[in-house]
């Protein structure tokens, strides 16, 4: 949901109502970073999402503008709150796409360092085989099988489809065993499913930037998809494309 107070604007989350970005006005009026807070706390001061919100009726690509009065700001105010679903969501899978990494990656790392989260940078192998043979119809249904069973085994995390084959999980607290395991349950689901992934771990047990921890399981991930297409040259699109041919 976006609100506009005059010139103070803000993002938060539809379904958890969590401050995604204030501008300097709303921090102003809110005492400080949005980051971590409930919008309704923050803006309104209550403790439960507000009888007024329009976030049960807002549609895709739809907006309702209203006035309200503010005792924080000890006046009335229009509001205009829009759905941004089609920005920050993937069609095909339903997970958060770049638009929405880029946004999340920036609100943790303009907190400074941290440490405790685990980072998995997963790539699918063998996607362009589905597609030549099977159709885009066959390789869409195994993206989307893929989203689902990382949503499932990253529980507690944010996971993203970066575009084409690659999907990223961040859980921003946990411990390195159980992110660990979490990424073994996520590898070994798909392996069953016969569609195996270069997988790229990165664990801040020391305080790091967000944006360096994704670099770091990045090349894990391209090093781990390098040693697989050494073992399966025929799959390896590289490969295929050097020799001018698609593969069967």
């Amino acid at each position: 949901m976006r609100t506009g107070i005059r010139h103070r604007d803000s993002l938060s989350d539809i379904e958890t109502y969590d401050m995604l970005y204030a501008n300097d006005a709303v921090r102003r009026l809110i005492g400080g970073p949005c980051e971590g807070r409930k919008c309704y706390e923050a803006i309104t001061g209550v403790d439960a999402p507000c009888e007024f919100c329009t976030n049960n009726l807002l549609k895709r690509d739809s907006y309702y503008a209203w006035t309200r009065y503010n005792e924080n700001l000890g006046g009335y105010y229009a509001l205009k709150d829009r759905l941004k679903v089609m920005s920050f969501t993937d069609s095909l899978t339903g997970l958060k796409n770049r638009n929405r990494f880029i946004a999340d990656m920036e609100t943790l790392d303009a907190q400074g360092p941290r440490k405790g989260f685990g980072v998995a940078y997963l790539d699918l192998n063998g996607l362009k085989e589905v597609n030549d043979s099977e159709g885009h119809a066959q390789g869409d249904s195994m993206l989307s099988m893929v989203a689902d069973v990382l949503r499932s085994a990253f529980d507690g995390s944010s996971v993203y489809r970066l575009g084409g084959d690659e999907f990223l999980a961040i859980n921003s607290s946990t411990s390195e065993s159980a992110f660990m395991r979490q990424a073994r349950d996520a590898c070994e689901r798909l392996d069953e499913r016969s569609c195996p992934v270069a997988a790229g771990l990165f664990y801040a047990a020391e305080p790091c930037l967000v944006d360096y921890a994704v670099s770091c399981a990045d090349r894990r991930m391209y090093k781990q998809k390098q040693n697989y297409y050494e073992k399966h040259p025929a799959l390896d699109p590289r490969r295929a494309a050097r020799n001018g041919f698609r593969i069967k």
